[in-house]
Formats: structure tokens, sequence, C-alpha cells
């Protein structure tokens, strides 16, 4: 008989020698199964998540920016032209302006100016103007969306400042407190949008 010897559980006449069974389940445990690769891939892999930044929307400041109060007509009181100061024709004029203070920030500034001159007989009476402004921030707000906010609702905070001004410094000039009416922002807004439209027309 011819002895065999053995390498890398081979013989060395080329015919593989049988393991034990003890081998092939030691075998069968260091090597991973197609679904045990399978899952292991699976669980490294986590669901991609979307964040979502919510619009938000801050006033931070309001102050009154400017005024000026012209009074030219008091003395007629004391000369007996009374008469001539009494029920006046007033004009009011309403503005609302807005811009960015920062360039790529999402801070903005809104002023609300009104002026009101007073006449009779094409005579000027008084004449007052005033100038209230607040600082907004305005983040993720779609720009529709910040337009209206910027130009209807910040003046529409602005407002009952701007009344009790205009009313405290014209008693303050001797005369009778003017009191603005309520005034429509959303209307003032719509009529800026459509002479903004009317003129890309054009």
């Amino acid at each position: 008989m011819n002895a065999k010897s053995k390498v890398n559980g081979k013989d060395t006449s080329g015919e593989p020698v049988a393991k034990n069974d003890s081998e092939k389940r030691a075998a069968s445990q260091d090597t991973p199964t197609k679904a045990d690769v399978s899952n292991e891939g699976s669980a490294s892999e986590k669901p991609s998540e979307t964040v979502e930044y919510k619009p938000s929307f801050r006033l931070l400041a309001e102050y009154l920016k400017d005024l000026s109060f012209e009074n030219p007509s008091l003395v007629r009181i004391f000369t007996g032209e009374s008469e001539a100061i009494k029920d006046p024709k007033i004009d009011i004029q309403v503005n609302i302006r807005s811009r960015r203070l920062v360039q790529d920030k999402n801070l903005y500034e809104t002023e609300l100016s009104i002026e009101a001159n007073a006449k009779k007989d094409d005579k000027a009476l008084f004449t007052i103007e005033a100038v209230y402004a607040a600082i907004v921030e305005a983040v993720n707000v779609p720009d529709n969306n910040r337009d209206a906010l910027l130009l209807i609702e910040v003046p529409r905070f602005l407002f009952p400042f701007m009344r009790e001004t205009i009313a405290r410094e014209t008693q303050r000039g001797g005369l009778q407190p003017l009191l603005l009416e309520p005034i429509d922002f959303a209307e003032l807004f719509r009529r800026r949008q459509e002479q903004q439209n009317n003129q890309k027309t054009n």
C-alpha cells in the first residue's frame, strides 16, 4: 500500500479528504449566508430625514422716525380772525415703504408716513408730517407673503401710535386734536400691486 500525506485538507493524490462533523459545523458558522449579508446591509442604511423650516415673523422695534409741524395760523385767533381758521379742509396723504436693512439678512424696516395739510380759502393753516417705523425679522417667508406682512400688517400695527402722535402734536399746537380715520391698508396694498402690474404691462 502506498502511504498518503495530507496538505491543506487534501491528500497528495489530489482527492479531497472528508471532514468530520465538528469541522463542518465550524465552517458553516464562519461563512455568512446570503440572507445574513443582506440583513447586515439593510440594517446599516438609515432612512433620509427631511428638515422643514417654518416661516417666522417677529417685530423687533417700533419708533417715531421723523416729525414736523408747522402752525402759522394760530396768531389769527388773537387778531380777530378766529372764524378764518374754523372748519378747514384737511388733505391726508399716506405713504408706506419697506426695505431690507442688510444684504442677505432677514431684517426689514417698514415706514408709515402720514402728511396732513389744513387749508381754508387757499391759505395754509397747519401742516403736520410724521414717520413711524418698525424693524421686523422675516425668516423663510415667501416673497408674496412677506410683502403683504410688511406693507399691510406692520402699518396696521403702527397706525395707533401714529394716530396718537398726530392728535397730541396738533393739540399741543393750540388746535383741536386731529383724529385720523381708520385706514384700509389691505386696499392700499391692492392698489399698489395693481399699479405695479400696469407698469410692467406698459
